[in-house]
């Protein structure tokens, strides 16, 4: 799947009657990544009964998905099912069931194949059936400018003695995504979160800040943005306090050299509700 940049889901919904008890705890609007390498952003806006799933799969490109739930939370997991679905070009999609789990601001979810049977756990398919998808509630975003806005998409850059590891990083509104590759293509670390800056320090400031359940321990770094180069320089972690910010930017692995990626093709229209790409 291509890179892309998130498109909100905050548009307007059909009027829908009010949520049934189960669903009332699942009502606003979540976001999950799919794809490979999380590339794929999908927004799930949840209005009484009613959906609307935003598939982005490219820059600029979209995918939109509405129909109904029905949502049972008398068994754990509990059951949501994808009825009344219509697809990006008003066709008809069969209903699909699905697993789900509640836990804070996260949602999973384990949906079968349209026209499937339920899901016995919230547990992936060895195919593309059941997918598993974690949704995280979407909290109300600050306006995105400055240096942030200019580093809105996809960067990649070598990493490590003689470049043999990958690093790739995704920003999207103030989300962010880092995924370091190995010599033989495969993930051996990632983490995503939302990004804090500072344009008025000198080196400029970036926080990182993570979405594991440690947000009150931020990692930060400095950075300097050249047009399509973005040079970062990472705090060590430490267990036992804050990361402190570097001073400066260093001559080993803290310090990484990314390039915007160029745009590329739109790929095809993704998937329908639940399914994982």
């Amino acid at each position: 799947m291509l890179p892309l940049l998130l498109m909100t889901a905050a548009s307007a919904l059909p009027p829908a009657d009010d949520p049934a008890d189960a669903l009332a705890p699942l009502q606003g609007s979540w976001r999950a990544e799919a794809g490979p390498t999380g590339e794929v952003i999908v927004t799930l806006t949840i209005n009484g009964d009613r959906f609307e799933q935003v598939v982005a799969t490219a820059p600029g490109v979209e995918f939109t998905f509405r129909g109904r739930l029905l949502a049972d939370d008398s068994s754990d997991p509990g059951r949501l099912d994808w009825i009344e679905v219509v697809g990006p070009d008003g066709e008809a999609i069969p209903d699909a069931p699905a697993r789900y789990r509640l836990d804070g601001d996260t949602l999973t979810v384990c949906t079968a194949a349209p026209g499937g049977g339920l899901p016995d756990t919230l547990a992936a398919g060895r195919g593309r059936y059941p997918s598993l998808r974690v949704y995280h509630r979407r909290q109300e975003e600050q306006a995105v400018d400055g240096d942030l806005l200019a580093m809105q998409g996809e960067w990649s850059g070598a990493v490590g003695p003689n470049g043999l590891l990958r690093a790739s990083l995704s920003i999207q509104g103030r989300s962010a995504r880092f995924v370091l590759l190995g010599p033989d293509g495969q993930e051996v670390f990632s983490a995503s979160g939302l990004v804090r800056l500072d344009e008025t320090v000198t080196p400029r400031a970036m926080d990182w800040i993570p979405d594991d359940g440690q947000s009150d321990r931020p990692v930060l770094s400095i950075y300097e943005l050249d047009g399509s180069s973005l040079r970062i320089c990472l705090g060590i972690a430490r267990r036992d306090g804050p990361t402190p910010r570097p001073e400066a930017f260093t001559e080993d692995v803290r310090t990484i050299t990314l390039s915007r990626k160029p745009e590329q093709a739109p790929s095809d229209p993704g998937d329908p509700p639940g399914s994982d790409g």
